[in-house]
């Protein structure tokens, strides 16, 4: 079964998932975000302030997909893919 890795937060956050190859990433904003997350089989990487902004749809979008709240960090982007690979056990660049 094939998932996709989507992150969801501000876009100076996103640009750096973009980069190290997940499927899509949306920020708080985006037009029928919820919808957006429950569609498919999702991995959700999302910010606490995303998560926010989702208010009482994210109870629905953490029973319909796995979702993984992403820690704050000052870390450089480079690591991202790391972060990813060490929470969902595979590389995105393979």
């Amino acid at each position: 079964m094939k998932h996709d890795i989507v992150v969801v937060g501000e876009e100076d956050e996103v640009v750096g998932y973009r980069l190290a190859g997940v499927s899509k990433a949306y920020t708080p904003s985006t037009e029928n975000l919820k919808d957006k997350l429950m569609d498919g089989k999702n991995i959700i990487f999302i910010t606490r302030k995303a998560k926010a902004a989702l208010k009482e749809d994210i109870d629905e979008v953490y029973r319909k997909a796995i979702v993984q709240e992403i820690p704050e960090w000052n870390k450089p982007y480079g690591m991202v893919a790391e972060i990813i690979k060490d929470t969902v056990g595979f590389d995105l660049r393979k």
